[in-house]
């Protein structure tokens, strides 16, 4: 009896770029060796695992895995919307991804503002079961709103690995008490107590839910509470 024994040749152990020769690890029952990839390849450059790289200024690209399962993963920055900024106050940083729209120099401190005496006219709306909607038809005067800019960003504390976020917005600070004269649909005059702001201050900024209450406490008048559902004062004529 004859005994035929069969050897297999290798190919020689060359590999495209991003690639090493593997031999085949002790007591395998493979032959030969195989290129794996150790890095990652992007329009014929190598990029070595945990690196990373912008082609432009949105975007930043990622080389990740270990050795035999390596990556590409991208994240795309997204930028705020601008469309309402006066576009003398528009700016595209060179190099940079997003525009910003610079803060306006007369309005860098948070402090009250009277509303223009023509867009307090019909802003102040109060439902009554009895006389129907209710409306101001002439201006409102000592209608004031917390105007102005606050700090915001997000730092690094020195205990922690994570960045923590920051955000003050314009509050009222302390109110007084003014009254509205309304015009009923059914005639009648009803006198809607309202409270306006004579100091303000940032704060930290409130999510929905906190800011429904703080203006439901306060009355702070603004575009989110013009319609009033309170008692106000006892109507005339």
């Amino acid at each position: 009896m004859s005994h035929q024994k069969i050897i297999n040749a290798c190919p020689p152990p060359t590999c495209e770029p991003g690639y090493e020769y593997e031999a085949p690890a002790p007591g395998s029952r493979e032959c030969c060796g195989k290129c794996v990839q150790v890095a990652c390849v992007v329009d014929g450059e190598i990029h070595e695992v945990g690196s990373y790289w912008q082609p432009d200024p949105c975007t930043t690209v990622f080389c990740e895995g270990t050795r035999g399962l390596v990556f590409v993963s991208r994240t795309e920055q997204q930028c705020l919307n601008v469309s309402t900024c006066p576009a003398d106050r528009l700016e595209h940083p060179p190099g940079e991804c997003c525009a910003i729209c610079k803060i306006d120099p007369t309005k860098v401190s948070c402090q009250p503002e009277p509303k223009p005496l023509q867009e307090t006219i019909g802003y102040i709306v109060h439902h009554s079961t009895l006389y129907g909607r209710c409306v101001n038809q002439e201006p409102i005067r000592g209608l004031t709103e917390c105007v102005g800019l606050c700090q915001s960003g997000t730092y690094h504390e020195h205990d922690s690995a994570t960045p923590s976020n920051r955000c003050d917005c314009c509050h009222a600070e302390s109110t007084k008490e003014l009254v509205v004269p309304l015009k009923c649909d059914n005639g009648r005059n009803w006198q809607q107590r309202i409270r306006v702001a004579t100091s303000c201050s940032c704060q930290p900024c409130s999510g929905p839910e906190e800011l429904e209450q703080q203006t439901t406490n306060v009355k702070a008048v603004g575009p989110s509470a013009r319609i009033l559902r309170g008692d106000g004062i006892i109507p005339r004529g």
